[in-house]
């Protein structure tokens, strides 16, 4: 047949229990005004699951169309203060297209579209008189995130194979935070992409040796909501050794070879986490 239809779905029930004291902010800062309070919460979501694919042509092209929705509980409370933080859902589309080439290559392209509600937001609100920053948490009324994807993988020769993919993502939040609202998600690039390619120098039914070198490009990002900063984008190389024999599996990866200095991610303009320098990792493993 080539209509095929998936159906699902998964219940929550989630119990959350808190003992903490009442606070309120005085001068930005949280101070106890009773004692202990004991609060029980109780969240129940179900979560439907729905698939459908196509063969527009069997064996090279088949079209593909989904929806599901995600439960995420939330931890904590709410700008210290005795409010449960609410679980976070989503409602999530997707469609796309994979399609085979050639022998041995697959090209995949989709495109989505993700509201998110009751997301966690932490902002940056002022700063103590030691100069430490002071951070709320609060929860955005909706995030909306679109974009498409594309990826491409296959096999250049018999012993040289490649994969790439490359992402664009459109954000934009909906909150009675004003700092927030209208803006795009603290953190997430509107561009992203790789290349990886790979070489066996060995390649027999004994052992494999082969290497592998890869690029990865993160575009800019939103730094903080309170400010103008923006995180530059950056490349990333990596390369890589790769060595199997019967049960062995063996690696060696050197990441960012060039030692490319870049910003991973930010809280604020006060707190922006710098990306890992060179380094090299190894992996063995066996099976028995």
């Amino acid at each position: 047949s080539r209509l095929k239809v998936l159906l699902g779905g998964r219940i929550d029930y989630l119990k959350q229990s808190y003992v903490r004291s009442n606070t309120t902010n005085i001068g930005g800062f949280p101070v106890a005004v009773s004692g202990p309070v004991s609060t029980t919460d109780y969240f129940s979501q179900f979560s439907p699951r729905a698939g459908v694919t196509y063969d527009l042509v069997p064996g090279a092209m088949t079209a593909y169309g989904m929806y599901s929705r995600s439960f995420t509980p939330s931890v904590g409370v709410v700008n210290f203060t005795s409010v449960p933080l609410l679980p976070e859902y989503g409602d999530i589309w997707e469609g796309g297209l994979k399609t085979q080439l050639v022998e041995n290559w697959t090209w995949t392209n989709a495109g989505f579209y993700i509201r998110e509600h009751n997301v966690n937001v932490e902002q940056f609100v002022g700063v103590t008189g030691g100069g430490t920053p002071i951070f709320q948490v609060s929860q955005s009324g909706t995030v909306r995130s679109q974009g498409v994807e594309s990826n491409l993988t296959g096999n250049i020769t018999e012993r040289l194979s490649t994969i790439s993919n490359f992402a664009y993502v459109d954000t934009m939040q909906q909150s009675i935070n004003p700092f927030v609202n209208g803006k795009a998600v603290r953190g997430v690039p509107n561009w992203t992409g790789n290349v990886w390619a790979r070489y066996n120098l060995v390649q027999n039914r004994r052992e494999t040796f082969g290497t592998a070198l890869g690029m990865i490009y993160v575009g800019d990002r939103l730094g903080d909501y309170n400010s103008p900063l923006v995180l530059p984008s950056y490349n990333l190389w990596d390369l890589g050794f790769y060595y199997t024999r019967g049960r062995i599996n063996a690696g060696l990866v050197w990441d960012n070879i060039f030692n490319q200095t870049y910003a991973l991610s930010s809280i604020s303009q006060y707190q922006v986490i710098p990306g890992a320098p060179s380094n090299v990792r190894m992996t063995f493993s066996a099976t028995f």
